[in-house]
């Protein structure tokens, strides 16, 4: 029998030995990654990182209405043509002196715009507190809705129902209500309320053509609205200082002679505000009730303080306090609470 055979088994390959780069090479590489990385990064953060764009205060199809009278500016789109204003007075040439506001000249302003090319559609009504009190005769008008103070506005929402009126602000800071009211009471419209701190102090817009695109144009203009001191521009508002103030105390309802009844003691209260240039201004601060004023001037928290008034009735206090404070004037309002104690505090001018 032969002897079996034994294959020799082929030698294994060995793997080829690749002789390492240098370490000049590899650290060009590993630069090049990481420059690679970095660029790539930095392109992310750049382009994550840029500011969003602005939307512009005049934007395309867009311009500035001033009205130096009433004290207002906004945008308006300028498909809407020419915008006019009306001043009317109301009747207050045979009025009780005791009524006579200096600084209120009796009007009310609407403004504007035409729709069928000779009729015009007013959308913006600002009066006085004189006009409301003694308007001209004529049918009602949604532009008769008063807004007398600040607490007035922020108030008005309370007896509403809750679903259509809302208390809201516009990007300049404004505040307003806006509501479904019915100034004839054979439909309604929609309002935009306003308080501003000029003697056209009660501000009412409302579309000018309901159910049109302008409508839709409208909101727009509401939340561009800002006040601004009336005949001086936009770009000029800081350029009045405050001089003095002086404090106007008087009964709200003088007509109330009935002892019992607790309006007779109702007082209102303004502000008297003389400038640098001697220009002297009313501002309507409300009513209250035991009030009494003092000039005195004085420094308090950083505050050059120009005045107070200090009122009590019926275990209660309210208190109005005027000063001047970075480069701004500023009358407040404080309630006190019968309950406890505590005082709710509200700006009712700021100039």
């Amino acid at each position: 029998m032969p002897p079996e055979q034994v294959k020799t088994p082929a030698p294994t390959q060995q793997p080829e030995m690749v002789e390492p780069a240098p370490f000049w090479r590899r650290k060009i590489v590993w630069a090049s990654l990481l420059a690679i990385i970095l660029i790539g990064g930095g392109i992310y953060f750049f382009v994550n990182s840029q500011p969003a764009a602005q939307i512009t205060t005049n934007p395309t199809g867009w311009k500035i209405y001033q009205n130096q009278e009433i004290g207002i500016a906004f945008e308006y789109p300028e498909s809407w043509g020419e915008i006019f204003a009306n001043s009317t007075k109301g009747e207050c040439d045979n009025l009780d002196p005791r009524e006579i506001v200096s600084g209120d000249p009796c009007t009310m302003i609407t403004l504007s715009v035409l729709y069928d090319g000779e009729n015009r559609s007013a959308f913006l009504a600002a009066q006085t507190a004189l006009n409301h009190a003694h308007p001209l005769p004529r049918g009602s008008f949604w532009g008769d809705t008063y807004i007398g103070s600040p607490i007035t506005l922020s108030t008005y929402c309370a007896s509403k129902t809750p679903n259509t009126c809302t208390l809201r602000m516009n990007s300049k800071g404004v505040k307003y209500v806006k509501d479904d009211i019915a100034p004839d009471f054979s439909g309604t419209v929609k309002a935009y309320l306003m308080y501003s701190s000029h003697e056209h102090h009660s501000v009412v817009l409302t579309p000018p053509l309901p159910g049109t695109p302008q409508e839709a144009e409208f909101n727009r203009l509401v939340d561009s609205i800002q006040f601004i001191q009336p005949n001086v521009g936009l770009s000029d508002q800081n350029a009045s200082t405050i001089e003095k103030i002086n404090w106007n105390i008087e009964k709200a309802n003088p007509n109330i002679v009935d002892d019992n009844d607790y309006r007779k003691s109702e007082q209102a209260i303004a502000v008297d505000v003389t400038f640098a240039d001697n220009r002297t201004k009313r501002y309507s601060l409300g009513t209250a009730y035991g009030c009494t004023g003092s000039n005195v001037e004085s420094t308090q928290d950083g505050k050059r303080v120009l005045g107070k008034v200090n009122c009590y009735f019926a275990l209660t206090g309210v208190g109005f306090v005027a000063y001047s404070q970075n480069g701004k004037f500023v009358v407040e309002r404080g309630d006190e609470s019968a309950k406890d104690g505590s005082v709710k505090t509200t700006v009712l001018l700021e100039i």
